[in-house]
């Protein structure tokens, strides 16, 4: 079980944050100061041969909620949280249901020096379900799959409190940045059949990125990152140490026309082996097993009028040491976001296929959906 403070993003979409981070348009820099928002996702896949995975069908309605208040010039607070609930069925049509909060993420940002130095303290309140039994476990599991893009992991991590510094440093057409993050878990009890006490490894990221713009219309950027991980414990024991990862995250961004603007991106997570120590615990071979994850995609923000369309597909493929646990899956969708009043509203549609390895001989092809809305209060600029 990972924290969801700085672990690499399963759920949230990619491309969102290349959006923020590789669009750096001149239009980028006219932010709300106050930018409440909800909105209701469903996503579900369908297996072709239920039998050998297990499932049938697997599914997941999150209704995150979220707001940023820039309090000053050089402050920014950041609440979000989520309501999630999952659905399994067997083969057999046997269901496995679960609902709940999940944990709740603080945000303070602190910026210096016209953006050159920013400072962000996080806490994550452990607002969510962090005991589950075992059924509500399985799916929880299931839920965080790797080969499997849902939008959260889990409901619960114990929470945890964390510190980033991250300086940029213009260098005539590129401009370099480095960060550092550390992130402290806290201990709880993830099984009401088996009281034990389980506290996540504390976490390291370092991450160096560097970018050229080419004109005003187009930035190229390449960001590298590693995260370390110390000993996960149970009642004060180590138990093991989940591998180091390693991201390479290379993206074109430009500009299409006088409104619009476009991405490209590719990159590969490389996550090495874990070690377990000597523990009276059993570890799932699958846990230590080193794995690696590529993924590409591209999309584009097309606005007509007050309208912004925003299509994209991408494409995700996970491979294991082992060969088992593995698989690809491949998105192609879109959203559109138009004003209604004071509220911004932004329907999006994306459909979903691929395949899984669970063992030699054995897999699954699936189909599945992404479907949702989002509201987001608009008129409170200062």
């Amino acid at each position: 079980m990972r924290s969801p403070i700085i672990t690499p993003g399963r759920g949230a979409p990619l491309l969102a944050v290349l959006w923020a981070a590789c669009l750096a348009l001149p239009a980028a820099a006219q932010r709300p100061a106050f930018g409440p928002g909800i909105g209701i996702r469903f996503e579900s896949f369908s297996f072709r041969t239920p039998d050998a995975v297990g499932m049938d069908r697997l599914s997941l309605l999150t209704v995150p909620l979220g707001t940023s208040v820039r309090l000053s010039r050089a402050l920014e607070l950041g609440v979000s949280a989520a309501w999630a609930s999952a659905r399994l069925v067997e083969p057999d049509g046997n269901e496995l249901k679960f609902s709940g909060p999940t944990d709740t993420e603080v945000r303070v940002v602190v910026h210096l020096g016209q953006d050159l130095v920013t400072l962000t303290g996080i806490a994550l309140l452990p607002t969510g379900s962090e005991s589950l039994n075992s059924e509500e476990a399985d799916l929880a599991g299931a839920i965080a799959a790797d080969v499997l893009p849902f939008a959260i992991s889990n409901w619960g991590s114990g929470g945890g409190a964390g510190m980033s510094a991250a300086i940029v440093r213009p260098l005539g057409s590129f401009s370099a940045g480095l960060s550092v993050g550390y992130v402290l878990a806290r201990d709880f009890e993830p099984l009401e059949d088996d009281a034990f006490n389980y506290r996540p490894g504390n976490q390291l990221q370092v991450r160096a990125a560097l970018d050229r713009t080419f004109g005003r219309s187009s930035k190229a950027s390449l960001v590298f990152t590693m995260y370390q991980f110390q000993e996960d414990e149970i009642d004060g024991s180590n138990l093991f140490r989940a591998g180091d990862r390693y991201e390479a995250l290379g993206s074109l961004a430009f500009a299409l026309g006088g409104t619009g603007a476009g991405v490209i991106y590719g990159g590969y997570l490389r996550r090495d082996q874990g070690e377990a120590d000597d523990s009276e615990f059993a570890i799932d071979p699958r846990v230590l097993q080193a794995q690696d994850l590529l993924f590409t995609g591209l999309g584009f923000e097309l606005r007509s009028g007050s309208v912004t369309f925003r299509p994209s597909a991408d494409l995700r493929v996970l491979r294991r040491d082992d060969g088992i646990d593995q698989g690809y899956t491949a998105d192609v969708g879109g959203s559109v976001e138009f004003p209604l009043g004071r509220l911004s509203v932004a329907p999006r549609l994306h459909g979903r296929f691929g395949n899984v390895l669970l063992q030699e001989d054995v897999e699954s092809r699936f189909t599945g959906v992404d479907l949702g809305i989002g509201l987001r209060w608009r008129g409170f600029d200062r």
